[in-house]
């Protein structure tokens, strides 16, 4: 139902007398879900883009300190293999191009972080929820 309709609606409830303060209050939230969903959106896309830059000077300051910064990894296949792994990047562009690149071999989701230098521990990860589901002759069913 678009705007001009729900006015038309209200306008003929007000007419009949039937138009009543529950009614009223339904009509605002069914008029008001456009607004509020346009105010969410550009929230969201604030928050991300004041994290992406709070990321990008972090970046910035450890390759000032130490010559590189750090990324962590993580990324599942269509397997359900997961990896976690630490990578160390020495420029923003070289990070930026594998970001370009995940749509190559991806399988599953992906996601980077940035982690301070201090914090990374260099150790890759691996799990196989598959193998995990069905080992010591484990033999009921396993959501994944």
């Amino acid at each position: 139902m678009n705007i001009q309709n729900l006015i038309t609606l209200k306008a003929a409830l007000i007419s009949n007398g039937t138009f009543s303060t529950e009614l009223q209050k339904e009509l605002l939230k069914l008029l008001a879900a456009p607004i509020i969903e346009a105010r969410n959106k550009a929230r969201i896309k604030r928050n991300k883009l004041k994290r992406n830059s709070r990321e990008l000077v972090a970046m910035l300051k450890d390759i000032d300190q130490n010559g590189f910064f750090c990324v962590q990894w993580f990324s599942r296949d269509c397997d359900c293999v997961e990896k976690t792994s630490f990578k160390t990047y020495t420029s923003i562009e070289a990070y930026h191009e594998e970001i370009n690149e995940i749509g190559n071999w991806a399988e599953g989701p992906v996601y980077y972080t940035h982690v301070d230098v201090s914090n990374a521990d260099n150790k890759s990860t691996t799990r196989d929820r598959i193998l995990q589901a069905y080992e010591n002759g484990n033999t009921s069913p396993y959501l994944v």
